[in-house]
């Protein structure tokens, strides 16, 4: 192998694959994790990371790179390629080719060398043979959405996912393709978020399907992903998801299990006790109010009163002390309710999302929040928060 490139044209795809790390019992099984794969061949550089479940893949056309004396494989650290890439020098004189980068590597003595400006390394590898092939699939449906949409469906409801739980379909993301719609789910089975997106027009109708994505996977796509309107492509197989971008592929394995029947844990609109309106800063603002005193305690439970025209948050600690705030901006006719919950839970829901009010429907063991029509959430946005009993 042997081409040079420019910093700038590297650096992309560095930046993209170079914080996708293996995680520590995946490197302790097989040090190759730890580095990245560059393929150059004569239609351009495949740079490709892995952890053996997920992978990322870059390319860089020909056009991109400057020369190319000599194709090839190698793999190398990432951090260090990126390290060189962001060096500066500092010198009186300018040369043209400070940003020009030279690399090289000599299958002999197993040694890569790289060359910018005044600096030369020399590096040892591992063989690229054995860095995991990845695999090509054919997928069951495959549909496009808008890259930023995608984010911001990401967004308003990965927060609901478990991150130790047994049952490890609670530590994922529920990708549900059903008549045309993509339904995003999340629960930790103490509260639940839900975004209903209409897909694209399309000229044949998707096929439904159910796929289940890891946290660790959901946290690397989100920050992946840019607030664009460019469209990506989204391909499920029988066990693996795929994220196409202009810029990259993301392929992630497909966490086994099957997902609880999640809207008929929505309560029937008939069996609402109650239902309430309120301005979602002003109610970021009571729970900021009563929130210290829950964390000194180390309890996360505030009560919420609601009677007409009123709303109050309170806690009481274990050792009898109180804190209470009242608001009387609040829309609400209705009967006196009382209700315990987690007042984190709720927090999440005000922080991710643009509406600037939010609609509150009380059950008889949850409530059931929905946003007004004023915010830029892509999706038809549900949360549930199941109360407590003290």
């Amino acid at each position: 192998m042997k081409f040079s490139i420019t910093k700038d044209n590297l650096l992309k795809p560095l930046n993209i694959v170079s914080n996708f790390t293996a995680d520590a019992i995946a490197v302790k099984k097989n040090q190759i994790f730890n580095n990245i794969l560059l393929d150059l061949t004569e239609d351009g550089l495949k740079v490709v990371a892995t952890d053996g479940n997920t992978d990322i893949v870059t390319f860089v056309p020909k056009e991109k790179i400057e020369t190319i004396e000599q194709t090839g494989k190698v793999t190398l650290s990432a951090k260090y390629l990126k390290s060189i890439c962001t060096q500066e020098y500092i010198s009186k004189k300018t040369n043209a080719n400070d940003n020009l980068i030279e690399i090289s590597f000599d299958e002999q003595i197993d040694q890569l060398i790289v060359k910018k400006g005044k600096g030369t390394f020399t590096f040892k590898t591992l063989n690229a043979d054995d860095f995991p092939k990845i695999p090509s699939f054919e997928p069951k449906i495959s549909f496009k959405i808008k890259e930023g949409e995608l984010k911001d469906i990401i967004k308003t409801t990965k927060f609901s996912m478990g991150s130790d739980d047994v049952r490890n379909i609670f530590n994922a993301m529920l990708f549900d393709v059903k008549n045309n719609f993509l339904n995003v789910v999340t629960t930790d089975s103490h509260r639940l978020s839900y975004n209903k997106y209409q897909l694209l027009d399309n000229d044949v109708a998707i096929d439904d399907a159910m796929v289940i994505i890891a946290k660790k996977s959901i946290g690397e796509i989100s920050a992946l992903l840019q607030n664009t309107s460019k469209l990506v492509t989204i391909n499920v197989a029988e066990k693996t998801f795929s994220l196409i971008h202009e810029d990259f592929t993301y392929n992630s394995k497909i966490v086994e299990g099957t997902w609880p029947k999640y809207l008929g844990l929505f309560p029937n609109p008939n069996a609402y006790l109650g239902s309430f309106r309120i301005d979602k800063d002003i109610l970021k603002s009571l729970i900021n109010n009563i929130s210290f005193l829950c964390n000194a305690e180390s309890t996360n439970w505030v009560t919420v009163v609601v009677e007409k025209g009123k709303i109050t948050l309170k806690n009481v600690t274990n050792s009898h002390e109180c804190a209470e705030v009242t608001s009387n901006d609040v829309i609400y006719d209705g009967d006196y309710h009382e209700m315990t919950l987690n007042y984190k839970f709720l927090n999440d829901i005000l922080n991710n999302v643009s509406s600037k009010e939010v609609i509150i429907n009380i059950a008889k063991a949850s409530i059931e929040i929905e946003l007004s029509n004023d915010g830029s959430e892509c999706g038809e946005l549900k949360f549930i928060i199941m109360l407590v009993k003290l």
